[in-house]
């Protein structure tokens, strides 16, 4: 199971939820888990049927 992900965190596990998200193509995925990407997280959850937190953890990692 991958580690749940929130706002402020960064790494290479932000970088490839950037990526599948459709929030930032691979090049230009930074790894930091930005305001811009908490919005982005929670449009693409309720968009997929989650309940939108903006967070990812297990339920989003299994829809992604």
């Amino acid at each position: 199971m991958l580690s749940t992900i929130r706002h402020q965190d960064t790494g290479g596990l932000v970088k490839v939820a950037q990526y599948l998200t459709g929030y930032a193509a691979r090049k230009n995925a930074d790894g930091i888990f930005s305001a811009n990407f908490v919005t982005a997280v929670c449009v693409w959850q309720r968009t997929n049927g989650l309940s939108p937190d903006g967070i990812i953890g297990p339920k989003t990692w299994a829809k992604i």
